[in-house]
């Protein structure tokens, strides 16, 4: 299976199965107006002039509530500290996998599944 055919495919490249169905979302994105839409969703999302999936946007939400619950994750059963833990790139990452497979479907829409 390629990498384009993974991006897809989330159950075969996560869970090794690769006919995990979601019956919701698999009928939705199965009608041709309601994956192109999505996909304009996406386009939006990653869109770095609206701001919506930034990494300055995530942060200061991050120091928000690092700020109203840090010192009640310390006494916790599980004490889990604030830490980003590379976020961004990892951000960075997730946006450039989004534009490739929306790339990929845009010059292979036979790909689509509908």
């Amino acid at each position: 299976m390629c990498s384009s055919d993974l991006w897809g495919n989330l159950n075969a490249s996560i869970l090794n199965h690769p006919h995990y169905p979601h019956v919701l979302v698999d009928k939705l994105l199965n009608i041709p107006a309601y994956q192109l839409q999505y996909e304009d969703y996406l386009r939006e999302l990653i869109n770095p002039s609206n701001a919506y999936f930034s990494y300055d946007a995530f942060l200061a939400i991050y120091q928000t509530q690092q700020a109203l619950y840090d010192s009640y994750t310390l006494p916790s059963m599980m004490p889990l500290s604030f830490g980003l833990r590379n976020i961004e790139s990892y951000m960075d990452s997730k946006v450039a996998s989004i534009q490739v497979q929306l790339d990929y479907y845009h010059n292979h829409p036979e790909d689509r599944g509908f």
